[in-house]
This record gives C-alpha cells, sequence and structure tokens, in this order.
C-alpha cells in the first residue's frame, strides 16, 4: 500500500508503543490466519492524503484507509490523535509525511462508540466515527528522498 505514489500521512507508532501491547499480541497477529486483522489495524494508521500535523489539528478527524475516522485534538497541551501522544509531526516523505505516536491504534469493535490507543491493558477500543469526511487542507513543501514504507520511521 505504502509503495504506491500517495500522498499517505502515516500515523507511526514507536517500539515502546508496540511494547505497550498486552503479551503475545504481536505475535498473535502475525499469524497468518489473522493476517486480515492485521492489515486492518494497518490501514488504520494510514490517511489517503499529505497531512501536516496543524492542518490535521484544525480538521479535528480524519477517514483512513480501514474505513473509518480518528479524531485529532489537544489534550492537557498535548496533541493527540485518538487517545495516542503525537510525539514527533512533520517528517517528509517523497509519498507523504509521518507522525510519530506513542500508541499502537486499533479500529473500532463497534459503530458508534469511542477509540482508546493501546496504552492500558486491553487491546479493545473503538473510535468516534464522524458522518462527516474530513476536511484536510495539505501544505506542499519539498520533500526529502524518504519514501514511505513499513520501517521508514
Amino acid at each position: 500500500m505504502l509503495d504506491q505514489e500517495g500522498p499517505f500521512t502515516v500515523f507511526a507508532p514507536t517500539d515502546e508503543a508496540f511494547a505497550k501491547l498486552p503479551v503475545g499480541t504481536v505475535e498473535n497477529l502475525l499469524k497468518p490466519e489473522n493476517k486480515n486483522q492485521l492489515a486492518k489495524i494497518l490501514r488504520y494508521h494510514v490517511i489517503a492524503d499529505k497531512v501536516y500535523a496543524a492542518d490535521a489539528l484544525k480538521a479535528k478527524h480524519a477517514k483512513t484507509l480501514e474505513g473509518n475516522s480518528v479524531t485529532i485534538s489537544i489534550n492537557e497541551g498535548a496533541a493527540q490523535v485518538n487517545n495516542s501522544n503525537l510525539i514527533k509531526t512533520d517528517i517528509d516523505a517523497s509519498n507523504g509525511v509521518i507522525h510519530v505516536i506513542d500508541s499502537v491504534l486499533l479500529p473500532p469493535t463497534k459503530q458508534k462508540s469511542h477509540s482508546k490507543s493501546v496504552s492500558q491493558k486491553s487491546c479493545q477500543s473503538a473510535t468516534h466515527v464522524t458522518s462527516s469526511p474530513p476536511q484536510w487542507h495539505s501544505r506542499q513543501t519539498n520533500t526529502r528522498s524518504r519514501r514511505l514504507t513499513r520501517r521508514s520511521y
């Protein structure tokens, strides 16, 4: 998916974010029988547009490639996507932009419920789904020779 031209915005969890998941979660998701579930989670971290942090905060919601929306907000002075903190933003790549987050985002399990990033003990979550599409206003800048791939962040 990210080998395509894009543009894309990726909310990229750190290694520490994956370490917050319950023991065995990553190993379970990597099993062949869970390939579709893993792909759904990965698509939930990607938006089909190049969106910088300031524009994301103005939009407040964005539809992911998974099909559900994430919420972008300020909470206690920290920028967040769902309940995950944005710890580094606006990393340019040739086909988009990367925002580093401190928790893994999980797509909703139920319609019309609220999402939590995985920073607690449970892997069960849902997200606030908006009925209107996000209004992203991308900023055009010169990009470095970085390309969004599985390990580019």
